[in-house]
């Protein structure tokens, strides 16, 4: 905030309130808008998930019938005693 002479954050916030309200509905929306992101789960943590799921099924079962349903690319599991 130096390089516009603002030292407290309050009066930075507000320039910035007063500034998109300045642009009107629209622009103003394009303005304070989130870009998109995109959530990328790594093959080490997903792996990490399934096993701590797993453990979890084997110490509690959960009800007959119930299914384990296997992301695309690993073994295939039916039922809990798969596990």
């Amino acid at each position: 905030m130096a390089w516009n002479g603002i030292e407290e954050i309050n009066e930075a916030v507000q320039n910035l309130i007063l500034n998109a309200h300045g642009l009107g509905s629209t622009l103003s929306y394009q303005a304070i808008e989130s870009p998109p992101h995109k959530l990328q789960i790594s093959e080490n943590v997903a792996l990490m998930f399934r096993e701590e799921s797993l453990a979890e099924l084997r110490r509690d079962p959960g009800d007959p019938g119930d299914e384990v349903i296997n992301p695309v690319g690993l073994p295939h599991c039916t039922s809990h005693k798969d596990l």
